[in-house]
C-alpha cells in the first residue's frame, strides 16, 4: 500500500532544506510577515490619528468659544419724490433794427461811341512799350488808439539777383574778351606772394546791379590772403556793365569771376 505525505512545506523550508538555519537570513525571510503586517497596521494607525486629532483636541477642551451672528435689520426708507423745478423763464424778444430801404436806380441806356471797354486787353507790342517796376516797396501803416490811420511809410525791398536771364550782363569795354585784357592790365601781383611762390586761382563772386554798376564782391573760393585780397580789389573797381534783362527790364544779376595768378 502506497503511503502519500501530505505535509505543507513553506517556500523558506524549502530554500533553506540542508542548509544551516541558524543563519541569519532564514531568520529574517520567517519573520518577514509578521514585520510587514505589523508595520501596515502601524502606518494605519497613525494616519487615523492624524486624521482625528483636532476633532479629539475639540472634545476635550472645556473652554469652547461659540460665535453668535446677530440676525441682519433691514430698514425701509421713505422715498419721496423730489421737488420739481420751475421752467426758466423765455428769453425777451429782440427787435433787429429794419435795414433802411433802398430805392431802385434804373440803368442808363447809351450810345455805343459813349461806352468805354474796361476789358480790352492789350496787345503784345503794348505790353513791351509798358513801364513795368521790379521793386517791391514794403507799406507800414501805423493806427492811432482811435483807429485812425496817422503814418504811411513805404521801403523799397532788395530783390534778390537772378543767377540766369534772357540777356545776362555785358561788358561795355569789349565784352568777355575785353573783361578778361581789362583785368590782366589793372591785376598786380603782390610782391610776397612772389618771394614765397604762391599762385593759384581766386574765384570771386560779384552782382551786377539793374544800374550797371558792380556791387556785393565776395570771395567764392579761396587761395591765399594776399591773392584774395588783390582778386577783391580788382573786381570791385571794375567799369559798369551793361545790366541783364528780364523780360525785357533790368535786373540784377549774380556772377563769378575766376582771377589766375599764375609764376612764370
Amino acid at each position: 500500500m502506497t503511503t502519500i505525505n501530505f505535509n505543507y512545506r513553506t517556500l523558506d523550508e524549502m530554500v533553506f532544506e540542508q542548509k544551516n538555519k541558524n543563519y541569519g537570513a532564514y531568520v529574517i525571510r520567517k519573520k518577514h510577515d509578521r514585520i510587514l503586517s505589523i508595520a501596515f497596521g502601524s502606518s494605519v494607525a497613525f494616519f487615523l490619528l492624524m486624521f482625528f486629532l483636532p476633532q479629539i483636541i475639540d472634545a476635550l477642551r472645556k473652554d469652547k468659544v461659540e460665535v453668535i451672528v446677530p440676525p441682519t435689520k433691514i430698514s425701509f426708507v421713505d422715498m419721496t419724490q423730489p421737488p420739481t423745478l420751475e421752467e426758466p423763464p423765455p428769453p425777451p424778444d429782440v427787435k433787429l433794427p429794419t435795414p433802411p430801404a433802398q430805392a431802385f436806380v434804373p440803368p442808363k441806356v447809351l450810345a455805343d461811341e459813349l461806352v468805354q471797354n474796361e476789358d480790352t486787353i492789350a496787345t503784345q507790342k503794348e505790353l513791351q512799350q509798358a513801364n513795368i517796376s521790379n521793386v517791391t516797396q514794403k507799406v507800414e501803416v501805423d493806427f492811432s488808439s482811435s483807429g485812425e490811420l496817422t503814418q504811411v511809410t513805404e521801403a523799397p525791398k532788395k530783390q534778390e539777383p537772378f543767377i540766369v536771364v534772357e540777356q545776362m550782363p555785358y561788358f561795355i569795354d569789349g565784352g568777355e574778351e575785353g573783361l578778361i585784357s581789362w583785368i590782366q592790365s589793372h591785376a598786380k601781383y603782390p610782391q610776397i606772394a612772389k618771394e614765397n611762390d604762391i599762385e593759384g586761382k581766386v574765384f570771386v563772386q560779384f552782382t551786377v546791379a539793374p544800374s550797371g554798376k558792380v556791387i556785393d564782391v565776395v570771395i567764392a573760393k579761396s587761395v591765399d590772403k594776399l591773392l584774395d585780397a588783390e582778386a577783391l580789389r580788382v573786381i570791385s573797381a571794375l567799369p559798369d556793365f551793361k545790366p541783364g534783362r528780364q523780360s525785357g527790364n533790368a535786373v540784377p544779376v549774380r556772377m563769378i569771376l575766376p582771377v589766375d595768378f599764375q609764376l612764370n
